[in-house]
């Protein structure tokens, strides 16, 4: 949550989120292909969510296609190491 001012405090969490993964990136490419791009209920800030996709993943992350109001868009996705 942010106030009047700016100043962010944590808020509960308790909300629908997309978890994506997405497939090796073609040049010029941001991300791959989706192998999987759902929604799931998060509600703690270390929660942990095991998929298994039809292919190798590359990057993965919540709410890769920005739903919701963000201050930093770029660490929404990592890559994937294996």
């Amino acid at each position: 949550m942010v106030d009047s001012i700016g100043v962010e405090t944590k808020a509960p969490i308790k909300d629908w989120v997309e978890v994506g993964i997405f497939g090796p990136a073609h040049k010029g490419e941001e991300r791959g292909k989706p192998l999987y791009l759902k929604k799931h209920l998060i509600n703690s800030p270390n929660q942990t969510v095991t998929i298994l996709v039809p292919g190798r993943p590359a990057k993965a992350g919540i709410d890769p296609n920005y739903l919701l109001v963000d201050w930093e868009l770029k660490d929404n996705t990592q890559d994937v190491k294996m």
